[in-house]
């Protein structure tokens, strides 16, 4: 009788007691906890994944008596299953008194994953590693990490992927009588900042002089290039026979392109730079001719066969 009312008084002490030192603490890296492999008022961190841990007093059972305090009741077993679903307790001072070693007492604390989100944007044709490999196609995906105490760190991540910007000034040449002038217009398929070869950073600029006009528009995908060639007409306008309808193929083109449909005044065919250099001038008596593309680097080129001009995009 003495020593149940002892441990009545007791378990009314323990809840009442308020939290004064932690004697140690302890991240548990297993579902079983053994109470009194750690001193008095030390505190158990177990990281929550939807179970609970075994309570177990001491490394073995000696057949006596066992008393524990939960949110639940008293329990009198040698190991318990706490469930802080179940108890309705996710953080709580635990009481154990053994027969033959007397109180102990712990702190439980179940910790809950860390959780964060984040957007992310690519453009198309650009990757993002999500959810252990690389991710090109827009949607929702998450990524369960270990934290520094070994719990799970879940990390969701908005991917959305911008389409590629597009951008045309309409056709490769155009004529204007002397006198007259031409607007050239960029159009974009996303907002753009623009910059003409002739310094001008609106999104139209007009002009009345011969020559070649290529535009810079940056959008949020990087920079695309196009060009036009505006023929200022001085005289009648020459016979339709040196502005036939000429074929350039493959384009875009790697090594090699065929110009087909040539006549017997084109001599000579140019290939120019986007700056206004004249890079390639090759001769030909033929209706058409090969050209060796290979060393010129990737970009936009004009092709200029006659009266004629073809944009080559180079891989």
């Amino acid at each position: 009788m003495k020593n149940f009312i002892t441990l009545v008084i007791s378990l009314l002490l323990l809840v009442s007691f308020t939290q004064t030192s932690i004697a140690d603490n302890v991240w548990v890296t297993n579902d079983t906890i053994d109470v009194w492999s750690a001193p008095s008022e030390s505190t158990f961190n177990v990281c929550y994944n939807g179970q609970g841990v075994w309570l177990q007093a001491g490394p073995n059972d000696d057949g006596g008596w066992y008393d524990w305090s939960l949110p639940s009741g008293a329990y009198s077993t040698y190991i318990i299953y706490y469930d802080p679903v179940a108890e309705a307790n996710f953080s709580y001072y635990i009481g154990c008194y053994r027969a033959d070693l007397g109180f102990t007492y712990f702190y439980l604390i179940f910790h809950l994953p860390d959780t964060s989100s984040q957007n992310a944007t690519i453009c198309d044709g650009e990757v993002f590693f999500a959810e252990g490999t690389w991710q090109s196609t827009a949607g929702t995906y998450v990524d369960t990490l270990s934290n520094i105490n070994g719990c799970d760190s879940i990390i969701t991540t908005n991917l959305t992927v911008t389409p590629l910007t597009t951008l045309d000034l309409g056709p490769d040449s155009v004529e204007v009588q002397t006198g007259q002038s031409e607007i050239l217009y960029a159009t974009v398929s996303d907002p753009c900042t623009f910059l003409w070869s002739t310094g001008e950073t609106t999104q139209s600029i007009v002009v009345d002089t011969s020559g070649w006009y290529y535009v810079t528009a940056t959008g949020s995908c990087g920079d695309l290039i196009d060009s036009v060639y505006v023929d200022v007409l001085t005289s009648v306008k020459p016979s339709t026979s040196n502005t036939i309808s000429v074929q350039l193929c493959p384009n875009p083109a790697s090594n090699f392109i065929n110009i087909s449909g040539l006549t017997s005044d084109i001599k000579k065919i140019e290939v120019w730079s986007m700056d206004g250099k004249c890079i390639i001038t090759p001769l030909t008596d033929d209706t058409s001719i090969i050209i060796d593309v290979s060393m010129l680097y990737k970009g936009i080129y004009i092709i200029k066969i006659g009266l004629n001009t073809r944009k080559l995009i180079k891989l």
